[in-house]
């Protein structure tokens, strides 16, 4: 019996896949070895997510801040790969103006849908912790009033 993978498995898969096609696309262009390193965008971006525990905003900041210098990061690579990118002629097949880069292009706008999603649900996880303390501390009072 085959057991599916996870599906932080299935995204990190499915980043290699993509980026061993845009490395092999390099490959038959006789991209540079420094060419070829500066299309790999970092993976960190999937393995971030919100912490399970929270009692403050404190951690969701954190996180906040940790997307953004990988998507920071990932934008430079995109810029520098449009800088560095020959002219596409006719239409890239993409949403990147180059299809060179698009690999960098899908990968910086996932990772900055992600950012947005795992921020949010840090912040609601945290607002759902800190009103039901506020609902324990209220019902505390009434006891002790009673």
């Amino acid at each position: 019996m085959l057991i599916s993978p996870r599906p932080m498995h299935r995204a990190v898969l499915r980043v290699a896949s993509a980026l061993l096609v845009t490395l092999l696309a390099s490959l038959q262009t006789r991209a540079s070895a420094r060419d070829l390193v500066s299309l790999m965008p970092s993976t960190r971006w999937i393995m971030l997510s919100s912490p399970l525990f929270l009692h403050s905003h404190d951690k969701c900041n954190t996180l906040a801040q940790e997307f953004s210098g990988v998507n920071g990061a990932l934008s430079e690579q995109h810029e520098a790969c449009l800088d560095g990118a020959p002219s596409d002629e006719g239409g890239s097949g993409g949403t990147c103006s180059k299809a060179s880069c698009q690999f960098l292009h899908t990968t910086r706008d996932k990772a900055s849908r992600r950012s947005t999603e795992e921020t949010s649900a840090c912040r609601q996880k945290v607002n759902a912790y800190l009103a039901e303390e506020r609902e324990t501390a209220r019902r505390r009072q009434q006891a002790a009033a009673e």
